[in-house]
C-alpha cells in the first residue's frame, strides 16, 4: 500500500512561500501589503499564521527579532494557535524559499538590493480572487438547486445570496485595484485608507416576497413551467387587468418557449401602439416577423381556442414563471463566470469584474422577480383582488360560439 502523494506545487504556492520569506527577512515590508492582502488570502495555515502575527506586531508597533518569533506565534496573540506549532525550522524554510534578498545593510552594504514582496503578494491575492469567484459560483449554484428543489419557499433566498455575493465581489475588486497601486502610503491615503473587510450595511435587503399568496407552486418541472406560461398568456388575453399588471413586470426573456416569448412581445407591442387586444389583433401581431425571438408566436387557431377559456387567477402560474426565469438567468451567469475564471490569460481584476457584472445582471432580475419593485406590488394586487360577498365575476371577452346557427325570425315567414 503506497502512501498518498503530496499535491504538486503550484505557482501560487511558490508566491505564497516567497512572500512570507521576504516578510520574515524584513518585517517592515508588511506595511506595503497589509492594507489589501488579508490573512485569509494565504492558502497554507502556517503561512497564514505567520502573516497574521507579523501584521499584528506591526500594527501594535512591536519589533521582534526573527529568533524570538516562534515564541510569539506560540502565544497565539494574533492567530489561532490551536492549528499547530510553528518552529524555527519552519521560519528558516520560508526564508530560504524567497528569491528576495535580506536588507542591503545586513550583508551587501555596497549594493542596492530590491525586494519583490509586493509582486508576490499580488500573485497571492490573484490566486485567492480566482478561488473566491469559484466559491461564489458554488454557493449560488447550491442556492439555485435548493430553490429548484423547494419552489414553495420562493426565490427570496436565492436573491439574497446573489446580493451578498455581489457585495463581496465589490470589496474584492476594490482590494485588487488597491493592490495595483502599492506600495506607498500616499496610495493608501488617496483611497481613503485600507479596504474594509466588512460589507456595507446600508445595502438594501431583498425580501422573499413577490406574488406569494394563493396555493403552493407546483414543482419546477419543464412541463409545469410550460403549462404555467400558457395559463398566463391565456389569462392576459381574456383579462385586461391582469394583462396591464403583468406587462409592467414580466419580460419576453422570462418565458422559456420561443413561441411564448414572441407572443408576450406581441402583447407588449400592441400595448405600446395603443391597439385594442383580442385574439384577432394578437394573432395578426404574432404572425409578423420578430427578429428578437425568431418565432412567429402562437398560431391563430390556438389563440382562438385560448380566448374561449375562462382561467382562474394566475397567481401560482406567475410565481412559477418568475421562479424558473430567475433560475435560468442564474445558470447562464454561473456558466459565464466559470468560463472566464478558468481562462488564465485574463488577470484577476478582469475575472472579478466580469463575475460582478454577470451577477449584477442576475441580481437585477432577482429584484424584479422577487417582489422588490413597484411593478410587482401592482401585479400582486391585480392578481389577488379582495373578494366581497355578492361580487360578480369579471366579464371575459370571447368570440361568438361557432357551433350555434343564427336564429331566424319565423314571425315574418322568412
Amino acid at each position: 500500500m503506497t502512501a498518498p502523494s503530496e499535491p504538486a506545487t503550484s505557482a501560487a504556492d511558490l508566491a505564497e512561500r516567497a512572500l512570507v520569506g521576504a516578510l520574515l527577512w524584513d518585517s517592515g515590508r508588511v506595511r506595503d501589503v497589509r492594507d489589501w492582502l488579508r490573512p485569509g488570502d494565504l492558502n497554507h495555515w502556517k503561512a497564514r499564521s505567520i502573516y497574521q502575527t507579523l501584521t499584528g506586531l506591526d500594527r501594535d508597533g512591536r519589533s521582534v527579532a526573527v529568533t524570538e518569533l516562534p515564541a510569539v506565534i506560540a502565544a497565539g496573540t494574533y492567530h489561532d494557535s490551536r492549528q499547530g506549532a510553528i518552529t524555527a525550522v519552519d521560519l528558516h524554510t520560508y526564508m530560504r524559499a524567497t528569491p528576495a534578498t535580506p536588507p542591503a545593510s545586513a550583508q551587501f552594504p555596497d549594493q542596492l538590493v530590491r525586494s519583490n514582496h509586493v509582486v508576490y503578494a499580488r500573485r497571492v491575492l490573484e490566486a485567492a480572487a480566482r478561488s473566491m469567484v469559484a466559491v461564489a459560483g458554488s454557493r449560488i449554484q447550491e442556492a439555485a438547486e435548493h430553490s429548484r428543489e423547494y419552489p414553495d419557499l420562493g426565490a427570496g433566498a436565492l436573491a439574497a445570496t446573489l446580493a451578498h455575493t455581489q457585495q463581496r465581489l465589490q470589496v474584492l475588486g476594490e482590494r485588487l485595484r488597491h493592490a495595483q497601486g502599492s506600495p506607498g502610503s500616499l496610495i493608501t491615503a488617496a483611497l481613503g485608507g485600507p479596504v474594509p473587510d466588512t460589507l456595507p450595511t446600508d445595502a438594501p435587503e431583498l425580501e422573499a416576497g413577490g406574488i406569494q399568496s394563493g396555493p403552493p407552486a407546483p414543482p419546477l418541472t419543464t412541463r409545469a413551467v410550460i403549462e404555467a406560461e400558457r395559463e398566463v398568456l391565456t389569462a392576459c388575453l381574456t383579462d385586461p387587468t391582469t394583462r396591464a399588471a403583468l406587462l409592467g413586470w414580466l419580460t419576453p426573456q422570462d418565458f422559456c418557449r420561443p413561441e411564448h416569448a414572441a407572443t408576450w412581445a406581441a402583447y407588449s407591442a400592441l400595448t405600446k401602439a395603443g391597439t385594442p387586444i383580442d385574439y384577432v389583433t394578437l394573432a395578426w401581431e404574432c404572425e409578423r416577423h420578430n427578429p428578437d425571438h425568431d418565432n412567429p408566436g402562437l398560431p391563430a387557431d390556438q389563440l382562438t381556442t385560448m380566448a374561449r377559456h375562462t382561467p382562474a387567477l394566475p397567481g401560482p402560474a406567475v410565481r412559477t414563471i418568475a421562479h424558473a426565469s430567475l433560475l435560468r438567468h442564474t445558470d447562464t451567469a454561473r456558466e459565464q463566470v466559470q468560463a472566464i475564471a478558468e481562462d488564465r490569460s485574463s488577470d484577476a481584476l478582469t475575472v472579478v469584474s466580469a463575475a460582478a457584472d454577470a451577477y449584477r445582471e442576475v441580481e437585477h432580475h432577482a429584484r424584479r422577480l422577487s417582489g422588490t419593485t413597484t411593478a410587482v406590488s401592482r401585479a400582486s394586487a391585480a392578481l389577488n383582488p379582495p373578494t366581497t360577498p355578492g361580487s360578480r365575476q369579471p366579464h371575459w371577452t370571447a368570440p361568438p360560439p361557432p357551433d350555434q346557427p343564427p336564429q331566424r325570425d319565423h314571425r315574418r315567414g322568412r
